[in-house]
């Protein structure tokens, strides 16, 4: 079950841990070059933020799919959450195989075809927001359907409110001249009178009301 808060959490998550990949992006286009990236403490903590990003992009990917399992089958947020959990794990692999290739082969991974380090690296700056639109979609689904339950809840206890109420009516309907009464003592000395042949609508019964 989805825990309150939890994408919140994953996408915050999700933001610290790609801070290096932001940092890297962002001082190149401020115009200044980035020369950290050879210093010891940048690598160490680089790897260590890598491996705690896999580690929430995994658990996104099985927030997502718990979302798409709950979901309603057929409705469009059930297609919704199938197609972006299996986009994300798509670009998850896209991400692991070229540096996997390169290292398995035994060479440089900048010297693969600019076209594949062109897609590398759109899915390596896609991967972050696929985490926090994904998780964000279902988070908003999780909502959507617990207010429908709550409406739906809602609905049929306003249902067997009124058939108890209706069926209350019916019991103490007078057969004969559809009258109604609030309570059985009225109904039974209103049957008596029509026992007696008298003239019912000039008897005011006690507690009674018309439908």
């Amino acid at each position: 079950m989805m825990k309150e808060h939890e994408a919140d959490i994953i996408k915050l998550l999700a933001a610290l841990t790609a801070a290096p990949r932001w940092m890297t992006a962002l001082v190149i286009a401020d115009g200044a070059p980035f020369t950290w990236g050879d210093t010891d403490l940048w690598r160490i903590t680089s790897a260590l933020l890598s491996v705690l990003f896999a580690g929430v992009e995994t658990y996104a990917a099985a927030y997502i799919m718990r979302a798409w399992r709950q979901a309603k089958p057929g409705t469009q947020p059930e297609k919704v959450l199938f197609g972006i959990w299996s986009f994300t794990l798509l670009v998850l692999v896209v991400v692991m195989t070229p540096p996997i290739y390169a290292n398995t082969i035994r060479i440089e991974f900048h010297t693969l075809p600019p076209f594949i380090l062109l897609v590398w690296a759109i899915c390596v700056a896609a991967s972050t927001f696929l985490v926090v639109g994904g998780v964000g979609y279902a988070e908003k689904t999780r909502t959507l359907r617990a207010t429908l339950s709550d409406a739906e809840r809602n609905t049929s206890d306003t249902r067997a409110t009124l058939s108890e109420t209706r069926a209350t009516r019916e019991s103490l309907a007078c057969e004969l001249c559809d009258a109604t009464f609030a309570n059985r003592f009225a109904l039974s000395g209103h049957m008596r009178t029509h026992k007696n042949g008298h003239d019912v609508s000039s008897v005011i019964p006690v507690n009674t009301t018309t439908t």
